[in-house]
């Protein structure tokens, strides 16, 4: 596969040769960060090419066989990837927190993949699954809450969320 930089102003296009499931996102210093099922790299507009950073253990276990990866840098800056499972990142110390299914154990995450990762106004990550509902995962006791069709939900499968000024979250 490949990542395309498009140019607007002077009409030019660099591509770069990457794996096959590449996530691309911005991060609040204005780093443009590329993430596979192996490493992370970042955009050098001076030379024009994406430079390895550092190698993210467990990566390979997010991807799985699906590249939709969910993205959020939360207030600390660090990394939350989601998709067969929680991964935390934390470009400033490159610790890992993993959070993936442990059969047989009901404490811990959810086998439904996620869709979206929302941190609100208090410092909690939502995340949308298809299957599971609406997660609550508390950062700081790494604690779970599950909201599904029994909590009032219309559906387990939720795509997106959104929250307002009021704190309230808006699913589809």
């Amino acid at each position: 596969s490949v990542i395309t930089v498009f140019d607007q102003h002077r009409s030019g296009v660099t591509e770069f040769t990457s794996s096959k499931d590449d996530l691309i996102v911005r991060n609040r210093e204005g780093s443009i960060l590329a993430f596979n099922e192996r490493e992370m790299a970042m955009y050098d507009p001076l030379s024009r090419t994406f430079v390895h950073v550092t190698a993210i253990e467990h990566m390979n276990k997010l991807f799985g066989y699906e590249p939709k990866v969910s993205f959020l840098e939360d207030k600390s800056g660090t990394y939350w990837f989601g998709r067969h499972g929680l991964l935390n990142y934390d470009p400033h110390t490159n610790e890992v927190k993993t959070y993936f299914s442990n059969e047989g154990n009901a404490n811990t995450f959810s086998n439904a993949p996620l869709s979206a990762i929302h941190e609100d106004a208090n410092g909690v990550l939502w995340m949308a699954t298809h299957g599971a509902g609406l997660v609550r995962f508390e950062k700081t006791t790494e604690q779970y809450r599950y909201y599904t069709v029994e909590d009032g939900l219309p559906h387990n499968i939720v795509c997106s969320l959104l929250e307002d000024e009021g704190g309230n979250l808006w699913l589809s």
